[in-house]
Order: structure tokens, then C-alpha cells, then sequence
């Protein structure tokens, strides 16, 4: 009965907007059901008649009428799901058991597909089953998303179970949620020991190491970290890389052992090839002062009987008598030659020791004055000579100016005698950058040149490349030359070809800053 203050027009206008509000919900429940593709139904307990949604219909790829009966409808599910989803539904029908299966059916269209049924019993005021209902959703999005992650975690695990180093990961609690084959292998721990156990309850002695430092700086700074560090208990260094993240903490590591092992003998090994080089230095530097000194005193000490012998010679050619037979002055000329290229050579012994026993000081040096000044020299010496010469000036340098100038003197000394069969005599010195910045000195001459099969031996001593009555010299000028490059840091070559000339190279050390 309306109340007092209401009237039937408006018992009337209030059942309309009831009834419009539940054709508005029924509409939504509609779109909701379709979009989330999720229906309902009902089975009577004692008259087996059933109830379909509109979609579950089309989740069956049926057009919306009367449902098909229990076991057509249940013919629509693969042959491995179809007896699991009977005996629930009749379970459920005869005592009121609930069921949530999720099972595979073949559409009327052809189309497979996941569903999930739920199912419970509405009993009667007996407790008897009067019916039994659900939800029926087709969930094969979710399965496949599903199937789909658990074939990317499946490659994850195979990739993470071969690569060759050990790994495993660790939650914001530092309890173990993985540990791969070689992290067994090298922590000698099998997974099941470990998953779900706290990482400084299993290994102990890493409390208040480095790879507790190590590993609680990375969760707490967000950065990833990596170090080598020794675990006593495993007697084992390790090579490790650790990332955080929200989840907690990656860690890749390898045992090194091996490899400090060989660094460490490496490192032995250099330490002992360095001290034996030290040694052999040593030995070969004293070798060589004994040489030196051995080589002075050699020198030194001929000179006097060479001296004498020099001046009986000169004594006997004042007192040949006229009528001397001219094997007898060809014999004395012999000898008197002969002392002088001796003489030549202990000079060329003595000016090889000074350069060696004498320190250097270094200075500030032009080379281009130098060469101009022994060039003319050279030309005041022999002036009848067709002198070209062109010299970088300035030309400077840095060394001992003394050794220096012996160095010139021996290079345009060769250049000047090698040319001496050319109508003109061309010598060209100068600079020009080297590979590596510094500059290379050369001495450039157009003479008689050599063949390049012999420049390993060319700055030997005592080492001559043409006949002493072709060329005359002792052999002791480019190994002298060789000394004094060598003494300041340098090096020195040679390039040339037979009737070609030949250009002598040499660097010399930069001053230090």
C-alpha cells in the first residue's frame, strides 16, 4: 500500500527508474562479461536442465538459444580434460562439492581454447543439492601470456644453467631465490641446500669481508660493484660483479685462482728476468771498462816502440847509401807505411776509449756550425776539390759538445773520402721528423756507397767495406760514431747501394723537461 504521503503516480514513476536502473546494470554486467569474455550457468539437480550466458555461448562458438545437453557439453573439451570436468560437475551435483578447473575445449568454430569453470551447489531448505551454478571465463589470453613467460624463464634458466660463470641471485633479505650449476660446482652447495637460506647463515666467514662490504654498498647505493677477493674456507680467489635491483642482488663470479696463480708466477718470473738483466748489465758493463782500459793501455803503450821504430826507419833512409838497391827502399817504405797506419789505428783505440770513459755534458749543441766548420776544413785541406754542400742552419741538438763534434768529424769525414772519385763532391746535412716525433739527424753524401747486405757489421770495429788501396782508414770512425749515438740515448743507421752515395741517420735523446 502506498503511504500516506505517496500517491500510485508515483509508485508508478519509482518502479520505471527501478526498472530502467536494473536494465542499465544488466547492460553493463553485459559489456563487463564480454570484454572480460566471462559467463555464467546453472545446472537443476533434479531435472538436469541447464542455463548459459550469452557468453558462454560464444565461448562455446554457438549462437545464443537452448544450452546443448551435460554430455554435449561436455564433448566440446579435449579428450585428456573431458572426464576430469564430468566427474566435478557430477560431484558437485550429488554432495555439494565446489570445483575450479581450468581445461582445454575445441569451439564448434574449430577454435581452441583455455577456459576456466567454477562451480558450488545451492542446496534447499533440506540441505539437499537444488542446483548447482558458476562462472565460465575463457582465459586463454592469460594462459598464453602465461606460457609464453614460462618459456622465457625456461631459456633464462638454460642460458644462466650453461654459461661458464658461476651466478646466482639473492633477495632484499639476502636469502638465495637461485643458484646456477656452476655456482654448485664452485661453492661446492647444492641448490637445495641453499634456495631460500640466508646467504651469511650458509657461508659464515664472509661475515665482515669483503664481499659482505662489497655486496651491502651495492644494495645500499643502487650501484653495481665489482672486486676479486680470497674465501679462506675455499681457499679460492674470486672475480665478482654484483648488481642490485628492486628484487635484490645479481652476483656473477669465477674462481680465478688459477689465474692470480699465474699472474703471481709472472710477476716471479719478471722479477727474476729483471734482476738477472741487472746482473748481465752489470757483468757487461764491467766487461767493457776492462776492454776499454785493456784497449787504451794497448794503445798507450805502443806508441813508444812504434815511435822508435818510426825514427830508426827515418834514421836508416837518411843513411841509404845512393847505390841501395831499390828492394831495400821499397822494403823501408813498407815499414814506414806501416807505422803509420799503426800509429792511425791506436789513435783511433785511444779516441774510442776517451769516449767511453769520459761522462757527458750535456749542452745546448748547433750541429749545422759544426758541419760547416769541418767542411771547411776538409776543403782548405784539399782545395783543388768541387765542394756542394748544403747544411741545415741552424741544426740544433742536444749533447756533449766534444763528443759531437767527434761524431761529425767521423761522418763527413767518410762522406768527404768516399766522394773523393767524383768530379764533385755533394754533401748534404740535416733533420727531419721521425715516427714518434723526434727528429733524425742525417749526413748525406753522393760517393762510392756500399752494398746494405753488409750495414749489420758497418758500425763494428776495426770493420772495413773497401780495400785499404782503394779507401784508406781503420775501420774505427763509425764505431766510434756508434758510441756517442748510444751514450746519448740514440740510435744509428744506414741506407745505401754501391756507386749511390750513402745517408748516415742518427737520433739523439730529447733533453727532460
Amino acid at each position: 500500500m502506498p503511504t500516506p504521503t505517496q500517491t500510485p503516480l508515483q509508485d508508478i514513476a519509482d518502479a520505471r527508474l527501478a526498472v530502467q536502473e536494473l536494465h542499465r546494470n544488466q547492460v553493463l554486467l553485459k559489456i563487463a562479461s564480454r570484454i572480460g569474455q566471462l559467463g555464467g550457468w546453472t545446472v537443476d539437480a533434479k531435472s538436469g536442465e541447464i542455463g548459459w550466458s550469452d557468453e558462454v555461448f560464444a565461448i562455446h562458438g554457438l549462437p545464443p538459444g537452448k544450452p546443448p545437453p551435460m554430455d554435449d557439453g561436455l564433448a566440446f573439451y579435449i579428450p585428456e580434460h573431458r572426464d576430469g570436468m564430468r566427474a566435478a560437475v557430477l560431484a558437485c551435483i550429488r554432495d555439494g562439492t565446489p570445483f575450479d578447473i581450468e581445461a582445454q575445449l575445441i569451439a564448434a568454430t574449430g577454435k581452441c581454447s583455455w577456459v576456466r569453470a567454477i562451480g558450488e551447489a545451492e542446496r534447499d531448505d533440506t540441505g539437499a543439492v537444488r542446483l548447482i551454478q558458476g562462472a565460465f571465463q575463457d582465459i586463454t589470453e592469460r594462459k598464453e601470456a602465461h606460457e609464453q613467460s614460462r618459456r622465457l624463464i625456461e631459456r633464462l634458466i638454460n642460458t644462466l644453467e650453461s654459461i661458464t660463470d658461476a651466478f646466482f641471485t639473492l633477495d632484499r633479505d639476502w636469502h638465495f631465490t637461485y643458484v646456477n650449476r656452476e655456482a654448485e660446482r664452485v661453492l661446492q652447495r647444492s641448490r637445495k641446500e641453499l634456495l631460500g637460506k640466508n646467504i651469511w647463515i650458509e657461508f659464515p666467514p664472509a661475515l665482515g669481508s669483503q664481499f659482505e662490504i662489497e655486496y651491502r654498498q651495492a644494495i645500499a647505493t643502487r650501484t653495481a660493484v665489482q672486486f676479486e677477493s680470497f674465501y679462506p674456507p675455499l681457499q679460492c680467489w674470486f672475480d665478482v660483479r654484483a648488481y642490485p635491483s628492486d628484487q635484490g642482488l645479481t652476483v656473477y663470479f669465477q674462481d680465478v685462482s688459477n689465474r692470480r696463480e699465474a699472474r703471481e708466477e709472472i710477476l716471479r718470473l719478471n722479477a727474476q728476468l729483471e734482476d738477472r738483466v741487472r746482473q748481465r748489465t752489470a757483468q757487461l758493463e764491467a766487461a767493457n771498462r776492462e776492454m776499454e782500459a785493456f784497449s787504451y793501455s794497448v794503445a798507450h803503450d805502443l806508441r813508444t816502440p812504434l815511435t822508435t821504430i818510426g825514427g830508426f826507419s827515418g834514421l836508416l833512409a837518411k843513411s841509404l847509401p845512393p847505390d841501395a838497391g831499390e828492394r831495400a827502399k821499397l822494403y823501408l817504405e813498407r815499414i814506414v807505411s806501416g807505422v803509420k797506419q799503426m800509429n792511425e789505428m791506436t789513435d783511433a783505440l785511444l779516441s774510442l776509449a776517451q769516449v767511453s770513459r769520459k761522462s757527458l755534458q750535456r749542452e745546448a749543441v748547433d750541429l749545422g756550425a759544426i758541419a760547416l766548420g769541418v767542411l771547411e776544413g776538409h776543403r782548405e785541406q784539399q782545395p783543388g776539390r768541387d765542394l756542394r754542400m748544403y747544411v741545415q742552419q741552424p741544426l740544433p741538438a742536444w749533447g756533449d759538445p766534444r763528443l759531437l763534434r767527434l761524431l761529425m768529424e767521423n761522418l763527413l769525414g767518410n762522406a768527404w773520402k768516399f766522394s773523393a772519385k767524383n768530379p764533385v763532391t755533394d754533401i748534404t746535412v740535416g733533420s727531419q721528423p721521425g715516427p714518434e716525433g723526434e727528429t733524425v739527424y742525417f749526413v748525406r753524401d753522393k760517393g762510392a756507397g756500399f752494398d746494405m747486405g753488409s750495414a749489420q757489421q758497418l758500425f763494428g770495429s776495426f770493420v772495413r767495406l773497401h780495400e785499404q788501396t782503394e779507401f784508406t782508414g781503420t775501420g774505427m770512425g763509425l764505431a766510434n760514431v756508434r758510441r756517442i749515438v748510444t751514450s746519448h740515448g740514440g740510435r744509428v743507421w744506414a741506407e745505401s747501394a754501391p756507386g749511390e752515395g750513402a745517408t748516415f741517420y742518427f737520433t739523439l735523446e730529447h733533453p727532460k723537461a
